[in-house]
């Protein structure tokens, strides 16, 4: 009797070596897979979804363009062209003056910013 038992056991664990084992970590690769998989088309999707609102954009924006100049194209071309002319004789001493302050104002900003958090993030890390 113990033999058959012992016969049947050792059958069993012949099976057993014979069968194929998956990695501990096989569930954890598998899934992590899929989740990858699933950014990419999400990514992919995103991509489709940002070409066709800017082609619509475009679209529209030229369409519009378009339209405006089949009715008021001689009005447009003369208000373009006073305009045009009044810019040459414009003095652009102030604005220019405005635009440098603003970058100079800009470029602290960012420094200051950066410094900023610069520093909280030595005191996160302390």
């Amino acid at each position: 009797m113990n033999e058959l038992k012992d016969k049947a056991l050792r059958k069993a664990l012949k099976r057993e070596e014979n069968m194929p084992h998956l990695s501990p970590n096989f569930c954890f690769r598998t899934l992590q897979r899929i989740d990858e998989l699933a950014r990419l088309r999400e990514k992919q999707a995103e991509r489709r979804q940002l070409a066709a609102i800017t082609t619509a954009a475009v679209l529209l924006a030229g369409s519009g363009v378009f339209v405006l100049f089949c009715l008021f194209g001689d009005r447009l071309r003369q208000a373009f062209r006073q305009l045009w002319e009044t810019g040459r004789n414009a003095d652009y001493g102030p604005m220019l003056f405005l635009a440098a302050l603003v970058l100079i104002l800009l470029g602290l900003d960012y420094m200051m910013r950066r410094t900023y958090y610069s520093r909280q993030n030595k005191r996160k890390s302390s």
